[in-house]
């Protein structure tokens, strides 16, 4: 393998300064050097220098030095992998990480089953290929927010879309093909994120839905999404400046990079989506600028204020960045000193940020965020051999996945069926560990000493936080023998220990959780992992100790009660209410955030139902709460409040909300084409476009015999005359010619005979709408007002009074 001058350089560059930090892991990693080739040892230095640092105090060298084998392999057997710029294969085809997912093995096994279904194949093709055998492998599903490893995605068969997309790289960079994942942190348009993958085709990047195959690349459901993103961004693990590491990112632009926390985030979104130049001057108390300040750009999501993406302003106090057209709150921050301001980069090319001490009190002030506009960069037609040969493959793969075993964790006796029972179901859909059950089995010495909720969540149980599953209740042998029985009795006084024996670490990606036995062995852990490290010293002591609270912060078991750690003397309770008719349902419409050095940083809270209030005992502070009314079109309709609370007094906040309008629920989208069949006559085919481009119209895809389909119908029988008056045309699509002997639909065409019964392609159609239009299309019925080729309105499930909703809206789009 060919290596150049400044991949050495920067490699002998950086590489003592790691090791010195390296711990217990020195010397093993050490030999794994000197066993190797030259090659080897240098790619080898080039994972530990560019790992995050938990990464090497929480996996063996094996695995890393496994992984340079099988990249050596690739680089000299796999041609496509032969032809990379050295850029890309350092970036996107050796490292084993990819984003802040648990690491397993699983390179060489990939490639075994994977190589035999691309050798011979176009790099395109064969990029296709490997996404279909994950489809296969995995579908969606919703889990808790731990990204499992790509190989325990493979052993469960499911994952959420940033599981998918890190198997999917992982399986393309098995077989030597470049490849990374594409994440948008926060979505303005609606309250969720996504992620995606980019393949390296041998001239330039493709993007695709992972574990979602399609006969062509550049193609998914998210094109739409992605256009009405802030910001879409690449994440790779390699520290230093932007001057240091130009050499493995020679074609991007370096206001496209970001660097610190030991990675660079390079931001893709004008792939994506429209964007501008935005700069931020930042400016100190004194007018000067604010040089190192750290900017965060932040998108409204789940009702709080969420960061995607934090650059340092450089010495002119100035940071410039590409961003989507729509709202932001961009946030400085600087010694001690804060300022914030909500922009909208459609209308502002440029904004000043003066700091100052703390950001003033305030009742209920209202704002708009606005999302960016939807407007896809490229768009992919399919044609209808295209079409059926992916009805064809989501069918097979479906089959396939149906007709795998699973393993996973099965429990011997009563004692390890009740360790299981307290593991999440991430947990227990892989096969477990042994060692972690071996390891847990000491803790029932303790069993009668407390309570069964108390040992079991916070004693017995392994699960802290979101770390890897390994063992670590050996800690307590890390404590010196003498100190054990008083720390045991008191834990505040382990902690102090803990920061003197443990240092800091900062430099690397905060978001990565890192086990508590890797943390000891480095003798380094982030300011949040060392809160979980903290738990588990405890628990290894005997000691009942847990993460909780709205900071999720840690707690111990003391005379009969948990305590805090950080427990402050001066308090205040915060009362919040929610209004009559209207609950506050927690990160859906409502939020708590608190004032700290580097912005209001969002707490744990709970749902308060309507006309009831909730007490939060809060340290002394600054909070800000946040109230928001999502329209269907993406935008929010918002409140905040910023309030002090004092020690030793009680403050009631009614919460408040604003109501969105008529007005503000009616859209514009072009209508997806999709093929209608007559009912009887398979064989005939009408679009739907052309059906629907002569006036108003209500669509209704039916899932006949389910509640919700009931009470849309039933609306529509108890409203026909209005419906008829109105003009409005009424098309009821089903799957099959058997929908129609379902009661309710039967009843419904006798006082609606105007009506039109249309047999649709619901595996293929309804998602495109739905997804169209920004609503669930897992949740029939799917019910649509058009107006000719535009979709106005849309909305899916059950809700009370849409038929009343659309005449109203019809009325005023003939208005």
């Amino acid at each position: 393998m060919k290596i150049s001058t400044e991949f050495k350089n920067y490699v002998n560059s950086k590489w003592g300064n790691r090791f010195e930090v390296l711990g217990a892991r020195q010397q093993e990693v050490l030999s794994a050097i000197g066993g190797g080739t030259e090659e080897a040892a240098l790619l080898l230095k080039y994972l530990y220098i560019s790992m995050p640092l938990s990464d090497a105090g929480d996996y063996p060298v094996e695995l890393f030095r496994e992984t340079v084998c099988h990249g050596l392999f690739l680089r000299e057997a796999v041609p496509w992998c032969a032809e990379l710029p050295e850029h890309l294969f350092l970036l996107y085809v050796l490292p084993p990480r990819i984003n802040t997912e648990e690491l397993r093995s699983c390179r060489h096994f990939f490639y075994e089953s994977l190589w035999p279904r691309v050798c011979g194949k176009s790099l395109q093709e064969a990029v296709l290929e490997v996404n279909r055998w994950c489809a296969e492998q995995a579908t969606y599903r919703s889990t808790d927010d731990r990204t499992a490893a790509p190989l325990s995605v493979y052993q469960c068969g499911y994952g959420r879309c940033g599981e998918e997309s890190a198997f999917l790289t992982a399986a393309l960079r098995s077989v030597g093909i470049a490849a990374r994942q594409v994440y948008a942190p926060w979505w303005s348009h609606c309250d969720d994120n996504h992620a995606w993958v980019e393949a390296y085709d041998g001239t330039r990047w493709r993007f695709l839905g992972a574990c979602e195959p399609e006969p062509v690349l550049d193609l998914g459901w998210f094109v739409h999404a992605a256009s009405r993103a802030m910001t879409e961004q690449v994440r790779a693990f390699v520290p230093g400046t932007k001057e240091e590491l130009a050499f493995l990112f020679p074609d991007s632009s370096p206001e496209d990079l970001l660097v610190g926390e030991g990675m660079v985030t390079e931001l893709v979104t004008s792939r994506y989506a429209v964007t501008e130049q935005h700069c931020v001057r930042v400016l100190g108390e004194d007018g000067k600028p604010a040089a190192s300040a750290r900017v965060c750009f932040e998108v409204l999501n789940m009702a709080g204020f969420h960061p995607v993406a934090v650059a340092e302003a450089d010495a002119a106090g100035e940071v410039r960045l590409r961003l989507g057209l729509g709202s932001v709150l961009i946030v400085a921050a600087a010694n001690g000193l804060l300022g914030e301001k909500l922009v909208n980069t459609a209308e502002e090319r440029e904004t000043v940020l003066v700091l100052s001490e703390k950001p003033p009190l305030s009742g209920w002030t209202e704002f708009d965020f606005i999302a960016p506009e939807d407007h896809p960069l490229s768009v992919v037609s399919l044609t209808a051999e295209q079409k059926l040969l992916r009805t064809q493959t989501l069918c097979r793969c479906a089959a396939l996945r149906s007709g795998r075993a699973r393993q996973g964790a099965e429990a011997a006796t009563e004692e390890e069926a009740l360790f299981l029972s307290l593991l999440t179901e991430k947990d227990r859909a892989a096969p477990l560990p042994e060692d972690v059950w071996k390891d847990a089995q000491t803790a029932f010495q303790w069993r009668e000493k407390f309570l069964p909720e108390v040992f079991e969540r916070a004693l017995l149980s392994s699960r802290i936080s979101r770390e890897p599953l390994r063992p670590w209740r050996q800690l307590r042998t890390v404590v010196p023998e003498e100190l054990r029985k008083a720390f045991a009795e008191n834990p505040a006084n382990l902690w102090e220990w803990m920061n003197r024996e443990i240092r800091e670490e900062k430099e690397t990606y905060q978001a990565i959780p890192a086990t508590p036995a890797g943390m000891a062995a480095l003798k380094a852990a982030s300011p949040e992992n060392r809160k979980a490290l903290f738990v588990a010293f405890c628990r290894s002591l005997g000691v009942p100790a847990r993460l909780a609270g709205e900071r999720e912060e840690p707690e111990y078991f003391q005379d009969g009660s948990f305590r805090r750690l950080f427990s402050k003397e001066a308090v205040g309770r915060l009362t919040v209410q929610a209004p009559a008719g209207h609950a506050g349902l927690y990160r859906q419409n409502w939020s708590l955030s608190e004032l700290t050095e580097q912005g209001f940083h969002l707490l744990s809270a709970s749902d308060i139902p309507a006309g009831e209030e909730e007490t939060f005992v809060l340290p002394q502070g600054v909070y800000r709460i946040l109230t928001v009314s999502r329209t269907p079109g993406g935008n929010q309709l918002a409140k905040q409040c910023t309030i002090a609370v004092k020690q030793g007094e009680e403050t009631l906040l009614p919460l408040s909300f604003r109501q969105v309008q008529i007005a503000d629920l009616l859209e514009q989208y072009e209508l997806p084409d999709c093929p209608w069949h007559p009912v009887g006559k398979r064989e005939a085919e009408d679009s739907a476009a052309a059906v629907l481009e002569n006036g108003k119209a209500i669509s209704v895809w039916l899932e006949t015999s389910r509640e919700p389909t009931e009470h849309i119908l039933n609306e529509l029988r108890e409203a026909a005359d209005s419906v008829c008056r109105a003009g409005l045309q009424v098309h009821l699509v089903v799957e099959s010619e058997k929908d129609l002997e379902d009661p309710t639909l039967r009843r419904t065409r006798a006082v609606l005979p105007e009506a039109k019964i249309w047999c649709g392609d619901f595996q293929t159609d309804v998602p495109a709408l739905a997804r169209r239009t920004y609503v669930d299309p897992e949740r029939l019925p799917l019910v649509l007002l058009t107006d000719g080729r535009s979709i106005r309105y849309a909305c899916c499930g059950y809700n009370v009074g849409t038929i009343e909703l659309l005449l109203r809206m019809s009325e005023m789009l003939q208005e």
